[in-house]
Order: structure tokens, then C-alpha cells, then sequence
């Protein structure tokens, strides 16, 4: 089972686009003229307990893996990349 958010690069381009910074993925503004919106700290605390939720229920449907999609610009790639967080805290 593979757990993934995908932040800024949220397909269907609509509001609101969540993501680590207010750094925009052209391609989706472009087309659906929406920019992320920055993630309050209480949202990413949220989406860390729904990640772990969705484990412990891939845990319990017997999936034999349970892998974190930390790739291609995604949400986890949001915070570790410094062209697309651009956070003070």
C-alpha cells in the first residue's frame, strides 16, 4: 500500500491546494489558476496522525507493506526541498 499527499501538485486544481510554502506548481496554476495555500501547524499535524492512521489501517487490511510516497514533488518533498519551502517556523 503506498500512503501519499500530494500537496502542491494536487491534479484536479482545486482550492484549496495545501502544501508546505505558497510556491506554486505552474503547470497547475496555469491550467486551473489555483496557487497552494501554506499548511498551518495544526494541518500538519493532522495530515502526520492521518498518515500514521492510514498505516495502522493497511497494517489491519493485511497489506504485507506499507510505503510513504516521499517523491516527485509531493507533499513529504514540499518540506524537504527548499525551493518549495520557503517556512519560518
Amino acid at each position: 500500500m503506498q500512503l501519499a499527499h500530494g500537496g502542491r501538485q494536487k491534479f484536479l486544481g482545486t482550492a484549496p491546494i495545501k502544501a508546505a510554502s505558497d510556491i506554486s506548481w505552474s503547470e497547475v496554476e496555469a491550467q486551473y489558476g489555483v496557487k497552494p495555500v501554506p499548511m498551518t501547524i495544526a494541518e500538519i499535524n493532522q495530515v502526520m496522525v492521518d498518515f500514521a492512521d492510514a498505516a495502522v489501517r493497511a497494517v489491519q487490511a493485511r497489506f504485507d507493506l506499507v510505503e510513504v510516497h516521499a517523491g516527485h514533488g509531493y507533499l513529504i518533498t514540499n518540506f524537504l526541498s527548499p525551493f518549495t519551502n520557503k517556512r519560518s517556523d
